[in-house]
């Protein structure tokens, strides 16, 4: 059954989302591109022969609103097409194609001539088909490949097995296309910034071409009229603001920019606002315009049931905004997601803060090859109990309401391994006992609901709804039969593990670098034991204020240090010299390799000296043949590239830390050093990467320093 919004009701197919779609760089040249093309799904990159019929843009196909419901397997291809004739007194000089964004590898064609290429599922990219066009009808053609469970790709929370933190994987345009036509010289970037404590607005611009054209910036109230003007030196406009109207979320008052390049005229907008940390009391807090603010929101996945990553409509993303100012919250902390950019215009004329996730990140290597020094890495192991076809975390929960671990014979196993805490053992320990159970030929692992009351069944399906969901769309009822279970990798370091922090400042050992969430070692809090996630959300919390905090301090009277030209030319020619090496083979694939020596249970969950030194040797192979034989043809698989290279860095420094620590301990466990060691292993860990190799060195804990009550000083 597809439950439709009542916005998906009510679609016009005919030209869905026809709002501009670039809030802060309006031209009244506008030809929006959406409604019904034609697509296919092939297993070649080719034109297709014949077509599978239409489909509504900007939804994915996998989306009920594009009317196909189906989007494309790993190895195929997605095609699109559709023909269009400019209107009457449209072209001035240019004509430029904009894509919102299409996931993930796109080609665009126009009348059969290559256009375009982009690589990345969710950043607009444009292209100049002035030359391509012809008289009458044209006719645009888009190629897409997507593998939604590729990890060289930033994607998000898709996957093509949905379920639990999993939500539908989807391909193709998502976003508006549109056309505009501009003049040879235009207004190609804006960049706005409002300086509070000045009491002006710093607009800086990026046109095409070199011109010496005029250009204004004037700045015009809610109303309409005019306050101030500026002409731009440089490609800079300073206009002052004496006496602005400041913007709060109970006033979000914005301010209109008037735009003059020559004959480009654009249309943008902005909000006099500062975002800092102020002094309330003895702490420092989020302050809005130098005024202490609470930031009162919630976590926004930004998913429609009709239009998944697509909102059905500009009414449909204005209304979970004021719903959520009508529940009294001001902020919105969009996650693992970029929203079309009318989204974050309804934000700021409706007055809700916005904390934008970023989709992907890396940062070990990074501090690795500076010389950071890390803490306790092999403890860095993170693991989860998840059920087998569902991919829901957070079941163990449960078992404090009679739910019960059963191996293969029917029988329980928990006690065995936790006799005190039985059912209730943590995490670590439940997932080594679910290995060795399975190792012991006692598989699978089925996790037993059917000795809950009534009361407690009840409990359990509103603590985890979508479990039941789940279940049900899989016609299984768990409180009649058990449901097999297995080790989920979470692969983080969200454990005793990361960058050694040297105070609470989260400076590290590189004068200048801060730390701050799961790249930031929170042994003091969680030990050797895997952190769970209220406890990591509160560390990142608190690490990224005190990091930022820190870093602030830090650059406080500091001069700007001098470029050294010829290191920043070596650094970059070292970067770019892979860029076109040729070889047999993907990133994907090294990817896996890599995958294969890290995620196995006898290299994480329970290891030995033989497990981590096959380990460690064939990551030296991997990298030897990454450098002789992977592919880097492009921008994107240069990036990927450089990326293999902090997975491995992060996969040795677990591992050559957990060779070196002989002992069982938390997270940590060793087949071949089964218990705890106090007498010799109460000891943090540091590794860093000297002459040429990663070194472990063992410093005694101050145990004295760490009483139950009142940390004094993180050790130095």
């Amino acid at each position: 059954m597809t439950m439709l919004t009542k916005w998906g009701a009510a679609l016009d197919r005919s030209c869905p989302l026809p709002e501009y779609p670039r809030p802060q760089l309006r031209r009244e040249s506008f030809y929006n591109l959406n409604g019904v093309w034609d697509y296919a799904v092939t297993p070649s990159g080719e034109e297709p022969e014949v077509w599978d019929g239409e489909i509504v843009v900007p939804f994915s196909p996998e989306a009920p609103l594009s009317g196909v419901a189906r989007g494309p397997a790993k190895d195929e291809y997605l095609h699109y097409r559709r023909g269009f004739t400019l209107p009457e007194g449209f072209q001035k000089s240019r004509v430029l194609l904009h894509f919102g964004a299409v996931d993930q590898i796109a080609e665009v064609f126009v009348n059969g001539v290559s256009a375009a290429k982009h690589s990345g599922g969710y950043w607009p990219f444009s292209a100049d088909i002035t030359s391509l066009l012809r008289e009458g009808e044209n006719i645009l053609r888009v190629t897409v490949r997507d593998n939604a469970d590729d990890p060289t790709f930033a994607y998000g929370k898709q996957r093509y097995k949905r379920g639990g933190m999993w939500y539908t994987a989807q391909s193709g345009i998502w976003q508006t296309v549109w056309l505009e036509s501009v003049p040879e010289v235009y207004v190609k970037s804006l960049r706005i910034t409002p300086e509070f404590d000045e009491a002006r607005v710093r607009i800086e611009l990026e046109t095409a071409l070199e011109s010496s054209a005029a250009i204004t910036c004037d700045v015009r109230a809610a109303d309409g009229s005019f306050v101030a003007g500026s002409w731009a030196k440089g490609g800079v406009c300073v206009v002052p603001l004496p006496g602005f109207r400041a913007w709060t979320p109970d006033d979000p008052y914005l301010y209109t920019l008037d735009i003059t390049c020559g004959e480009d005229r654009v249309e943008s907008y902005f909000a006099m606002r500062k975002f800092s940390y102020v002094e309330l009391g003895s702490h420092k807090v989020f302050g809005l315009n130098n005024a202490p603010l609470f930031h009162n929101g919630l976590l926004d996945q930004g998913y429609y049931p009709d239009g998944l990553l697509t909102p059905p409509s500009d009414e449909a993303m204005v209304n979970d905004i004021e719903t959520m100012k009508r529940c009294g919250f001001n902020m919105l902390r969009k996650h693992i997601k970029i929203e079309p950019l009318r989204w974050y215009y309804h934000c700021d004329r409706l007055g809700m803060i916005v904390w934008q996730d970023m989709v992907s990140g890396e940062g070990n290597d990074m501090a690795l090859r500076v010389g950071a020094e890390f803490t306790n890495m092999e403890f860095a192991n993170t693991y989860n109990a998840t059920a087998k076809d569902f991919d829901i975390c957070g079941m163990s929960r449960f078992q404090c309401l009679g739910g019960r671990f059963t191996n293969a014979l029917g029988e329980t196993f928990m006690h065995k391994y936790d006799p005190v805490q039985g059912e209730g053992a943590m995490l670590h320990i439940l997932v080594r006992a679910m290995t060795q159970e399975v190792r012991a030929g006692r598989g699978p692992i089925s996790f037993d609901l059917r000795g809950m009351s009534e009361e407690d069944k009840d409990l359990s399906r509103r603590m985890l709804p979508m479990f039941f969901e789940a279940c049900a769309s899989k016609g299984v009822d768990p409180f009649s039969e058990p449901v097999e279970w297995i080790p989920g990798f979470m692969g983080s370091t969200s454990c005793g593990a990361g960058l050694t922090l040297k105070s609470f400042s989260c400076d590290t050992t590189i004068p200048g670098l801060f730390a701050a969430g799961d790249m930031a070692n929170q042994g003091l809090v969680m030990g050797a034991i895997a952190g769970p996630g209220g406890i990591n959300l509160g560390w990142a919390l608190v690490t990224g204020w005190k990091a930022g905090e820190g870093a602030a301090e830090a650059c406080e009277g500091q001069a700007q240090l001098p470029v050294d030209e010829a290191q920043l030319a070596a650094l970059k020619e070292k970067t770019f010299a892979k860029f076109g090496h040729k070889g047999h083979m993907s990133v994907g694939d090294a990817i896996y390799r890599i995958q294969s020596l890290t995620i196995p249970a006898k290299y994480n969950i329970i290891r030995s000296e033989a497990s981590l030194r096959e380990a460690l040797a064939g990551l030296d192979e991997v990298e030897r043949d990454i450098e002789a034989n992977v592919a880097v043809r492009d921008m994107h698989e240069l990036m990927l590239y450089h990326e293999l290279h902090g997975m491995l860095a992060t996969a040795r420094l677990t591992f050559t830390s957990a060779l070196q620590r002989k002992e069982s301990r938390g997270s940590h466990y060793r087949e071949d050093y089964t218990e705890t060691d106090g007498e010799h292993w109460n000891v943090w860990l540091k590794s860093s990467f000297k002459d040429g190799k990663i070194v472990v060195e063992a410093e005694p804990i101050p145990l004295e320093k760490f009483e139950r009550y009142g940390l004094d000083v993180l050790p130095r």
